[in-house]
């Protein structure tokens, strides 16, 4: 109360389940999200007395913006690749990895990691025949004295070390899948939530062995013109 225009907020109707997950004090909102460095009239934005985010009225950089909340940096990195690398550079640090179940985005962007791409249906793609093709790969891309040669031979063997353990173990009806318990429903969502359990389910395998994971997974369809209710109820009722 008197921090916000209005004293008493509400969840929709459509969502009674997220309602539950809020009164058992698993669920967080936060309000009044915006990218302003500062608060800001009108006046003060047409004189320009105050700091204003590049592109306040483009599409385009207010999505970056939303996706690094560091809006007087466009360069920033994404706000999900650097909380893993906090996580991975305190005083203390946890093992922390990156997952992304919606391709490369601006949001996992990190200075120390490279987030594991993971498709709704498939898993972690794999390189086929990897067995008998990965030696030569790698003594393809052998050590040189070219700096440039060396740091892409490094990306290519550790993805493709990574993608052969992460793919088996997600795979289809492989370990995963065995050791998660109750279905999911068979939408958009929910076939990349899958996928988040089943990450969960492994992280503590020899292989992966990680402490703190970021997940991005995306849900779109909220921007309206028209029948605002039924769009956005029937949105909401899909994620509860």
């Amino acid at each position: 109360a008197g921090l916000q225009p209005c004293n008493t907020f509400a969840v929709h109707y459509k969502g009674p389940n997220i309602k539950a997950i809020y009164d058992d004090g698993d669920a967080i909102f936060i309000a009044n999200i915006g990218s302003l460095l500062e608060p800001l009239t009108a006046q003060q934005y047409k004189d320009k007395s105050v700091e204003i985010p590049s592109g306040l009225f483009s599409h385009s950089d207010q999505t970056t913006q939303a996706k690094t909340v560091h809006a007087q940096e466009l360069n920033a990195k994404g706000i999900l690749g650097r909380m893993v690398d906090a996580l991975s550079s305190q005083p203390l640090p946890f093992r922390a990895r990156a997952y992304s179940i919606w391709g490369n985005d601006k949001i996992i962007a990190s200075r120390t990691a490279t987030a594991t791409l993971i498709s709704p249906h498939r898993g972690v793609p794999q390189l086929e025949d990897y067995d008998s093709l990965s030696p030569d790969y790698f003594h393809l891309s052998g050590t040189t004295d070219n700096f440039f040669a060396e740091t892409f031979a490094g990306m290519l063997e550790s993805a493709l070390l990574q993608t052969s353990t992460m793919g088996e173990l997600l795979r289809n009806d492989g370990v995963a899948d065995s050791r998660i318990l109750g279905s999911f429903a068979d939408t958009t969502l929910a076939r990349q939530l899958r996928q988040v359990a089943k990450v969960m389910t492994v992280r503590e395998d020899p292989q992966v062995q990680s402490e703190r994971d970021v997940f991005l997974v995306q849900h779109g369809g909220y921007d309206t013109h028209q029948n605002l209710d039924d769009i956005v109820g029937g949105l909401i009722n899909e994620l509860d």
